[in-house]
């Protein structure tokens, strides 16, 4: 299992064309090796995310 440990940001990263694309960075801690999380629920938690962050963009 892990946790955000920082606020999340942006960067600018290379794509693999070498062109620039801004980025969402969220930096994480392991804080529970022994538990495994099944991909079905991490795409969920990932897509929910996502939408999360769509909307604060939104909101600018």
């Amino acid at each position: 299992m892990v946790k955000l440990c920082k606020e999340p940001y942006q960067e600018i990263q290379l794509d693999k064309n070498n062109n620039e694309r801004t980025v969402w960075i969220f930096p994480l801690i392991i804080i529970d090796s022994e538990d495994i999380i099944d991909s079905s629920v991490y795409d969920i938690c990932y897509e929910n995310k996502i939408k999360e962050i769509k909307k604060c963009l939104e909101k600018i």
